[in-house]
């Protein structure tokens, strides 16, 4: 994973971190969504690609210049789908809206589509910042990362 739970700062912000149980939360979204957004992205060949090699604990700079470029919009599209989840819970009963003890609840739908959109601009760039030469197993995806959302659901 190129994604870790430090990078959910700023604008992207995930409180609670320092607990093991938010830790874990969180790295099962990454697991979860980062695949997709780098597949979407870069499509399936290269995406697999950046995960082989980036695990490695030896790999060309290539690699660590194609996970840095695509963190930040892994992390703001790790963490609308966070942000979606996390105001509801599911029990025995059925789904609930979870309820805080020391704040009030707001909407997160700001948070959720700032996230969203800023992934969305860098999505929109990237096949100008690619060297097709140096990732030729890159294939541009057009798909719902590379639409804009609004609070109107357009």
């Amino acid at each position: 994973m190129i994604v870790t739970t430090a990078i959910f700062e700023g604008e992207i912000t995930i409180g609670q971190l320092e607990y093991p149980d938010r830790q874990a939360q969180v790295q099962w979204f990454i697991n979860q969504y980062e695949p997709k957004y780098l597949a979407k992205l870069l499509g399936l060949e290269l995406a697999t690609e950046l995960l082989t090699e980036y695990a490695k604990e030896v790999h060309a700079e290539k690699w660590n210049i194609l996970a840095n470029k695509v963190k930040m919009a892994a992390a703001c599209y790790i963490y609308f789908y966070f942000q979606k989840d996390s105001a509801t819970a599911s029990v025995g009963a059925g789904v609930i809206e979870m309820e805080t003890e020391n704040g009030t609840h707001v909407n997160n739908e700001y948070k959720m589509l700032n996230a969203w959109n800023r992934m969305v601009g860098f999505s929109i760039d990237f096949p100008f910042w690619i060297d097709r030469t140096e990732y030729p197993a890159y294939k541009c995806v057009i798909s719902d990362i590379n639409v804009f959302k609004n609070t109107f659901g357009l």
